[in-house]
């Protein structure tokens, strides 16, 4: 399952949105570098930098920035099931 990392104001909401349009299972954790907390703690184990947002893929692998999440990752496409075409003769 995806996991994203983000607070309000953070730019999480864009890379938020995108998977829930995409209807993408992932967990959030409110986590933000200014606001000690547990998700702050959790952020740290995938990003020492503790950016935010930050998606963390099936594969463990961690993508940061939204801007970057949503063009370069396409969290969207490269989860989302291949959409359904109709047989025209």
């Amino acid at each position: 399952m995806l996991t994203l990392y983000g607070t309000k104001g953070s730019g999480s909401a864009a890379v938020e949105a995108a998977l829930d349009i995409a209807g993408l299972a992932y967990r959030k954790v409110d986590s933000a570098s200014w606001k000690p907390s547990p998700g702050l703690d959790e952020l740290r184990s995938v990003n020492p930098l503790a950016q935010i947002p930050s998606l963390v893929l099936d594969d463990g692998s961690v993508l940061t920035e939204s801007a970057a999440i949503l063009r370069c990752s396409s969290p969207a496409r490269s989860h989302a099931r291949p959409a359904k075409t109709s047989s025209s003769p």
